[in-house]
């Protein structure tokens, strides 16, 4: 048996010490990560909104190209189904 033999036989885990330090560690680097991640939370809405306005744009010229260039309106106070029907038969 080597001198160096008992030391390594009877230290098998990690001290609280070591432990406590990690632990520590992951805290700091969680505290200098969640404010870029809350940014880029707010940057991914922004783009989802953009790409929703795009889509809504792209529907309206497709509807005015198929109707004689005119734009989709707002339905409000139009009458429902029936005054769509009744513009449509025009």
């Amino acid at each position: 048996m080597e001198p160096g033999d008992d030391m390594r036989a009877r230290r098998v885990g990690f001290t609280l010490i070591e432990l406590l330090v990690v632990i520590g560690v992951i805290a700091i680097l969680m505290s200098m990560l969640l404010p870029s991640m809350g940014r880029l939370r707010d940057e991914a809405f922004l783009l989802g909104c953009g790409n929703n306005l795009r889509q809504i744009v792209g529907a309206a010229l497709v509807y005015a190209g198929q109707n004689r260039g005119e734009w989709p309106g707002p339905n409000w106070g139009s009458g429902g189904a029936q005054a769509d029907q009744d513009r449509l038969a025009l």
